[in-house]
């Protein structure tokens, strides 16, 4: 087959053998063909109750079988159609004391009946009316000594009673009023030794007990002073092998006593000085087999020994030279069933030892080769029952066995077909007290069993209904 579609003399490469396998690959799991194309005429695009089509069939319906159960459950569901078009003037959108409607009605009540229930609590709650409005002249709004008001009472009190005590215990706490006001001549704001006072005293100290100890105890530890300045020509300040200077000294050394000895040992670890300075000439610049030098010796070499014995066990470990070099003819660049090459050898094989074993088992594994292609044909790619075809049999069945199965255990569990199908006038989308239908029921009931004695569980406790109203504060 992979020869068809191929000019010349020479076979097909192992590429195009692939190309073509999975080209009849993917036409056989594609049921639809050119004799049979798929299109908005073809069956399985149509809306006619299956599962496959949705576009509009012959009876004016649109979607799949599920599509279509859909909607007519959810038609089931709603109470509203042509006949009873919801609207403002539907008994569903007036304020009449049932859930349904918000919309004003004859009483000018306006919301369901958990809004109006709310209203009325809220003015229950609310102590304030027409007959008891809220305002400046409110006994609630003026400071009279209670929790109400805030304004302005017949005493001059601000506040309600709580901001009265704040205000009575903050004068209390504070030490200065009309009779001892505190200012730049207050005893409490002049350094005397105190702790209330920072501004200046007669003795001339500045800042209160706390500030005036801190200082003197900074001065203690200051040994600078007026008679003992620091500066360039202060002892503290020259180099001359204590711990203070850093000048330069008589001896011309810079540096405090640990800067120096430094500086000694530095020199002392130093081998270069200038009589033995360090350059291209120097002994232990050059490569000469020590771990000093780099540079290239008299003999050629380059690197100290490190490199060199590096340099030397890398080239031993190295099979290549200029006489055995590594290409495409070199024998470890063959595959001739060793580990090192992997070009195409005499044989034809590609790839080494490895390479070779995996193809020869992964070929082993494969149930398919030129003499038994998998195609449209192939008895694997046909429905016949068992686990390897999904493709449409001579019965008609689609799917492996596994998919067969299912779709009959599917089939077993719905109740519903095609001469029990599932609509607004079949018994289990009515409300007639099992637990299948939740549609209007002839008595007029919605909902299945469990909504119904929910309802009524609801209602018994419920005190309060039309004929007894809850009461209005």
């Amino acid at each position: 087959m992979a020869n068809e579609i191929y000019n010349g003399d020479n076979p097909p490469s192992p590429l195009q053998v692939l190309s073509q396998q999975f080209l009849v690959q993917e036409l056989a799991r594609n049921r639809y063909s050119y004799n049979d194309a798929y299109g908005i005429t073809h069956p399985n695009a149509v809306s006619d109750g299956d599962e496959r089509g949705k576009g509009e069939g012959e009876s004016g319906s649109v979607g799949s079988k599920v599509d279509i159960e859909n909607r007519i459950q959810s038609q089931a569901r709603n109470r509203y159609n042509i006949g009873n078009q919801y609207g403002i003037s539907n008994p569903d959108a007036i304020s009449d004391g049932d859930e349904y409607g918000k919309g004003e009605g004859e009483s000018g009540s306006v919301g369901n009946n958990i809004d109006i229930q709310t209203r009325i609590e809220s003015q229950a709650r609310n102590r304030y009316n027409l007959g008891n409005q809220y305002g400046v002249s409110s006994p609630d709004a003026i400071s009279d000594g209670d929790e109400r008001g805030k304004g302005e009472g017949d005493s001059g009190s601000v506040g309600n009673n709580i901001d009265i005590q704040t205000r009575i215990e903050a004068q209390a706490r504070n030490r200065y009023n009309i009779g001892n006001q505190y200012g730049v001549s207050n005893p409490d704001a002049i350094s005397d030794g105190d702790e209330y006072g920072k501004g200046e005293g007669e003795s001339g100290s500045v800042g209160n007990n706390i500030d005036i100890q801190t200082r003197i105890e900074s001065q203690a530890r200051n040994r600078y002073n007026m008679g003992n300045q620091y500066g360039v020509s202060n002892p503290d300040a020259i180099s001359d092998g204590d711990e203070y200077g850093k000048g330069e000294g008589d001896s011309g050394s810079v540096g405090n006593n640990i800067d120096i000895q430094t500086r000694i040992e530095a020199q002392a670890r130093n081998r270069y000085n200038l009589g033995n300075q360090y350059g291209l000439s120097s002994p232990d610049a050059i490569s000469d087999g020590d771990e000093r030098g780099k540079g290239e010796g008299s003999n050629g070499s380059v690197g100290n020994n490190i490199d060199i014995q590096t340099r030397i066990e890398s080239q031993a470990r190295n099979r290549y030279d200029l006489n055995n070099q590594y290409g495409i003819s070199s024998p470890d660049a063959i595959s001739d069933g060793d580990e090192r090459g992997k070009g195409e050898g005499s044989n034809g094989t590609v790839g080494n030892n490895i390479d070779i074993q995996q193809r020869i088992e992964n070929q082993a594994r494969n149930r398919y080769n030129f003499g038994n292609q998998y195609g449209v044909s192939n008895p694997d790619a046909i429905s016949d029952g068992d686990e390897y075809g999904k493709g449409e049999g001579d019965s008609g069945s689609v799917g492996n066995n596994i998919d067969i199965q299912q779709r009959i255990e599917n089939q077993a569990r719905n109740r519903y077909n095609f001469g029990n199908q599932y609509g607004v006038a079949n018994p289990d989308a009515i409300s007639d007290g099992d637990e299948y239908g939740k549609g209007e029921g002839d008595s007029g009931s919605v909902g299945n069993n469990t909504d119904i004695r929910i309802r009524i569980e609801a209602q018994a406790r419920n005190k309060y209904s039309l004929n007894r109203r809850y009461p209005d504060f």
